[in-house]
């Protein structure tokens, strides 16, 4: 049991404030969680359409379903982040992320694809880019807290301007589902990091 205890609350030591490598491992969660966000659904919603014959109302409407769904679930996730603090929230949530990045990729169905996309959405968005790395960076800033703050804020614009071009080249070079394959997997990896 020591052990096990030791590895739960071991943190490497920085020649900083540790904080901010937190604040910036939080960051990757966010990178990968924009994976599932609209605006990168939007920007290879033709190769999706192309590839399925599936209607790009369809996509959209499992967009903005994930959206609505992860509103509903923002503040169960804020009351489990207040109880139990981010740091086993947002490996849990990377870890589901990849697992749902992956069975996109997979999908066959519309009505399987729908599902996974608002499940996904709706973990991911509170867990990697909204309560959760806020809650991170009211509980380890004071003297920086609102610069943390709005660090939070600014990983989803940049993380989107990235993924939209990353997954555009991976979807033309091989495929879309390639492309969800990869970041699905790049999600499951950075859960360990996270962790610790």
């Amino acid at each position: 049991m020591r052990l096990w205890e030791a590895l739960v609350h071991w943190r490497p030591q920085t020649p900083f404030f540790y904080g901010w490598l937190v604040l910036g491992v939080s960051a990757l969660g966010a990178f990968v969680a924009t994976s599932i966000a609209g605006v990168v659904l939007g920007g290879i919603q033709s190769f999706i359409v192309a590839d399925t014959g599936w209607s790009r109302g369809a996509i959209g409407l499992a967009a903005a379903s994930g959206v609505w769904a992860s509103g509903i679930l923002a503040p169960f996730i804020g009351s489990l982040a207040d109880r139990y603090g981010p740091r086993g929230l947002m490996p849990l949530g990377t870890l589901l992320l990849g697992i749902g990045l992956i069975a996109l990729g997979l999908t066959s169905s519309l009505g399987a694809f729908f599902l996974i996309a608002v499940l996904a959405r709706a973990i991911s968005q509170p867990v990697l880019i909204g309560v959760v790395p806020q809650t991170l960076a009211v509980n380890f800033f004071r003297r920086r807290r609102n610069l943390a703050l709005a660090l939070t804020g600014v990983f989803r614009p940049i993380s989107a301007a990235v993924l939209i071009q990353l997954i555009a080249v991976i979807t033309v070079m091989y495929s879309w589902r390639t492309a969800f394959h990869c970041l699905g997997v790049l999600s499951v990896l950075l859960s360990l990091p996270m962790w610790f």
